[in-house]
């Protein structure tokens, strides 16, 4: 008998990290779990919020409607086995919160938490005592809590009650990674979404002092959409050696990783990042900074970590990348062997699946959804 599983989190529509993983968590455990997701994505135009004047406020009431429309579908569903909800900082939290509260007072189901967002240390060390309690009550309502890294399980075990979380990295499907086609020259990609936060004016700024440095020549591929995209549409402008292709598709974007040689995430804070991963699985070597959970998974030995919104370091760091064609190499085949081992969904849906069948309830009359497929996945109640 399979487990029924209800995953709650933003995946309507979205291109996060987030509504990655939870396309690939239902991918990846549909032969043994039966999946149904909740969405809890916020309305498309949230880009709004920077405009200002009507069409702020117009996305705010979608905003709240959209929320309240989600909180009253909850109900409708079948009672599940195991409900599985991915939370970020901030408004994720207090939102996601609901469903995990509900599933475990209502419903008396157990709860997996699940951790992501690139602040939520930030979220906890600057809470208020009522906000502290509340996200220490949240998330002892539940049977598991799930972190990305050894260093957020440290996070969060200081700032709230909790003894101990499970850690469970970030996995990625390697199929999609091409062995062949692997560049020997020096091709830096850059592969995000275009917001402040990843490093996006740092970047641009670090690629124009290179090409000011003697060396060998160097090619560049930007790939991503968002507020700071015209930074790299003028950079592209400006050099003929820099390619932007804006927004692409999921094959486009493995097939510049892996004809990549140097994966850049000048990033100021990360939970550990699924873009990192996918740059080290294209056999990438990594220029990315100290945050987060990056320095869990990128060493000497397989690629160059420096302080956030440091550009003489991210220069320095490309350029050693740049001219040293061996360190590259090995960097990148380090990397690509590091992901198989330790990153795959393989690994991680054997570990969601073992922990789904240690929390389902055993002899619980009318517990779980009736009818259906182990495979069927679907976005709305019945």
């Amino acid at each position: 008998m399979s487990t029924n599983l209800l995953v709650v989190g933003a995946c309507s529509r979205d291109t996060g990290g987030i509504a990655q993983y939870i396309r690939g968590q239902s991918q990846h455990i549909a032969d043994s779990v039966d999946v149904t997701t909740h969405s809890t994505s916020s309305p498309p135009g949230k880009a709004a919020l920077s405009e200002g004047g009507v069409a702020k406020y117009r996305w705010l009431l979608l905003a709240v409607l959209s929320a309240v429309r989600r909180v009253l579908e909850f109900p409708f569903y079948e009672r599940p086995d195991v409900v599985h909800v991915h939370a970020s900082s901030y408004l994720s939290f207090y939102r996601e919160s609901v469903f995990v509260v509900f599933g475990a007072l209502v419903w008396r189901r157990p709860i997996v938490v699940h951790i992501h967002g690139s602040d939520f240390d930030e979220f906890l060390r600057t809470s208020g005592l009522l906000r502290s309690w509340y996200v220490g009550w949240v998330l002892n309502l539940s049977a598991e809590v799930i972190v990305l890294s050894s260093y957020w399980e440290q996070v969060l075990c200081a700032e709230t009650d909790l003894d101990e979380a499970m850690v469970l990295p970030n996995p990625i499907d390697v199929s999609s990674f091409s062995e062949d086609g692997r560049a020997e020259d020096p091709h830096i990609v850059y592969v995000s979404n275009l917001i402040e936060r990843k490093g996006v004016a740092e970047f641009a700024d670090a690629i124009r002092r290179l090409s000011a440095r003697d060396g060998p020549e160097f090619r560049v591929s930007i790939a991503g959409d968002g507020p700071e995209s015209e930074q790299m549409r003028a950079l592209a402008a400006e050099y003929e050696f820099v390619e932007y292709y804006g927004y692409v598709s999921e094959s486009r974007k493995y097939g510049l990783l892996t004809d990549g040689s140097i994966y850049v995430l000048p990033t100021y804070a990360e939970g550990l990042p699924i873009s990192l991963l996918e740059g080290m699985a294209g056999g990438n070597a990594v220029v990315s900074t100290e945050v987060g959970a990056i320095p869990e998974v990128v060493g000497s030995e397989n690629g160059i970590l420096i302080p956030p919104v440091d550009v003489d370091a991210l220069v320095d760091a490309l350029d050693t990348l740049r001219t040293d064609g061996q360190l590259r190499r090995e960097m990148g085949e380090t990397n690509r062997e590091l992901v198989r081992e330790q990153y795959t969904w393989t690994r991680i849906s054997r570990e969601l699946q073992e922990l789904y069948e240690r929390l389902r309830p055993r002899s619980q009359p009318g517990a779980g959804r009736t009818g259906g497929s182990p495979s069927q996945t679907v976005t709305s109640p019945k």
